[in-house]
């Protein structure tokens, strides 16, 4: 942790291995559900999901000379989702997952967006060009430096619960499916590369599992 931003972590106690409730009464609230966080590189913004009502919602808050805002709603819309953020680590772009379409004769299913920061403001979403959004779903999208993109679909599965991890060019000219054993029948997804690119964590529900567990991938030469 050495670097890390004076008050990182909302003021609270620095990661180790057991896992504890994150910054609860703050973000983790006794009556909401709170998911898919992400910080940014200076760990002076967060960036995290909530459910209400059925619908995600994105919510940020900034550490000020003040201290950490209380967080503020970004994404929501009466429909539609937004899930899943992750941030550039320019922070210049927010990528994100939502159901929203670009037309009425879409089915309803996530596809992968981006906000492009405007000051203190987002722009509109965009959907990631390419041949990444299909007419399945497309979760989570992560970013190494290197400019490959990793994200989930089961465009590709033998159902609609089997997702798998699929790697792409940032421009998305070309896809394909992870090679190797990291994809199985079950449930991958919600995958996140090193910024290296050296491995991928991402989150499984493999039959010798307790439920979701999270695993880890390494690049082989």
């Amino acid at each position: 942790l050495v670097g890390l931003a004076p008050g990182a972590y909302l003021e609270q106690p620095p990661p180790g291995l057991p896992p504890k409730v994150f910054a609860p009464g703050v973000i983790s609230l006794a009556d909401r559900y709170e998911y898919g966080s992400v910080f940014s590189p200076d760990g002076r913004e967060m960036f995290f999901a909530v459910a209400n009502e059925g619908r995600g919602e994105i919510f940020t808050t900034r550490n000020t000379r003040d201290g950490w805002e209380t967080p503020t709603r970004i994404l929501s819309d009466p429909q539609h989702s937004f899930a899943d953020p992750f941030l550039s680590r320019d922070g210049t772009h927010l990528y994100f997952i939502s159901t929203r379409a670009s037309s009425d004769t879409e089915k309803p299913n996530f596809d992968l967006y981006f906000v492009t920061r405007q000051g203190r403001q987002w722009s509109e979403p965009q959907a990631l060009s390419g041949q990444v959004n299909s007419e399945f779903n497309e979760y989570y999208v992560s970013f190494s430096d290197t400019g490959e993109m990793v994200f989930a679909s089961n465009r590709s599965g033998s159902t609609d619960s089997d997702f798998d991890i699929f790697i792409a060019t940032s421009d998305s000219s070309d896809i394909e499916i992870l090679s190797g054993r990291a994809n199985t029948k079950a449930y991958e997804a919600d995958p996140f590369i090193a910024p290296d690119g050296s491995y991928i964590i991402f989150g499984s529900t493999r039959i010798k599992g307790q439920a979701r567990d999270l695993y880890v991938t390494f690049r082989q030469a």
